[in-house]
């Protein structure tokens, strides 16, 4: 640090000089991270923007990225720890822009930041994925001050897998006998990938296809 004398005497300043020191706020990383998600064509996903320390982050600029052949974004909306958050979002294809601003910066915590919707496009192939990658992500203090100036902002990508997800297991499964005919029944499904159920009989698990 840069010493300056305080209240030096004229008769001996080197001597008498008192180092005023600068006191800097610990250092600390912060990572910004998107996880992997899958989903099925023509779904909706929402993929969330983590922050593992959100302590002195009262604002952020983040640019996401994505294949348009797979994905398009359809919005960007807040959490539970930004309610209070001016956001607003711009998309383009295979790119969405969020910016996010409050004028109080948090005092700590961890979580979804941001909240980012999908829709995952129906001609979409099962088995293709894209990378979810965090282009741009500035963070800013209340005063505006880009926090990468004391803190090291560490960034993870996420990826996005188009899957087919098997139908749900009945439920309500109860069967009757009225003589020799037995009667089973099931609670309906909504499940979209439904096409039919194939039944068994007999004393094993194999069972017998009916």
């Amino acid at each position: 640090a840069v010493g300056l004398p305080i209240n030096p005497s004229s008769s001996s300043v080197a001597s008498q000089t008192i180092e005023a020191l600068l006191i800097h706020a610990s250092s600390h990383t912060i990572n910004v991270s998107i996880g992997d998600q899958a989903g099925e064509a023509g779904s909706t996903i929402t993929v969330p923007i983590i922050i593992d320390n959100l302590t002195g982050v009262a604002g952020a600029d983040i640019l996401l990225t994505y294949d348009p052949d797979i994905l398009t974004a359809t919005g960007a909306s807040t959490t539970s720890l930004t309610s209070g958050f001016n956001l607003q979002y711009k998309i383009t294809s295979g790119a969405i822009t969020i910016s996010i601003l409050n004028t109080t910066e948090l005092s700590g915590g961890s979580g979804a930041f941001i909240n980012v919707a999908f829709q995952v496009n129906s001609g979409a192939k099962t088995g293709a994925s894209t990378s979810l990658t965090l282009a741009q992500a500035s963070l800013y203090s209340q005063y505006g001050q880009n926090l990468s100036l004391d803190h090291t902002i560490k960034t993870t990508n996420g990826k996005f897998t188009v899957v087919k997800f098997a139908p749900s297991t009945p439920t309500g499964l109860k069967s009757s006998v009225d003589g020799k005919t037995v009667y089973i029944q099931w609670d309906a499904s909504s499940d979209s990938n439904l096409d039919h159920y194939n039944l068994y009989l007999g004393n094993t698990s194999k069972g017998y296809n009916l």
